[in-house]
Parts: structure tokens; sequence; C-alpha cells
């Protein structure tokens, strides 16, 4: 008689904590859009309200 043994494991992945972009405020045009880090082209925006003022400071942005 003749046997055998198969096994096999569906371990998942490591999860990767990779930054896959960034914000960027364009005040001109009233609207803030998210970069995508990969293919560097814009994947996402949302418009600001009118009368939301933006203030840089830094690196950083205050949207008051």
């Amino acid at each position: 008689m003749l046997g055998a043994t198969v096994a096999t494991s569906t371990l998942a992945p490591a999860v990767a904590n990779a930054q896959t972009g960034h914000w960027v405020v364009n005040a001109a045009e009233s609207a803030v859009v998210h970069v995508d880090g990969g293919t560097s082209q814009v994947d996402a925006r949302v418009e600001l309200p009118a009368d939301l003022g933006v203030v840089a400071i830094d690196d950083a942005f205050v949207l008051t």
C-alpha cells in the first residue's frame, strides 16, 4: 500500500504600510486633489466651499 500526504498553506500576505500618494491643496481652483504615488496621476478631487480659507504653514495647510 502506498500513501501520500499533501499539505498546502494559504498564508495571508504581510500587510504593507506604504504611502500610496498624497493630498495637494489647489487654492486657485478651490479644490484638494489626491495624487496616486504609483502613477503620479490625480485619482480623487474634493471641491472646497467658496467661503473656506486656505492658510499655508510650512509644509502644511490649515483650512479655516
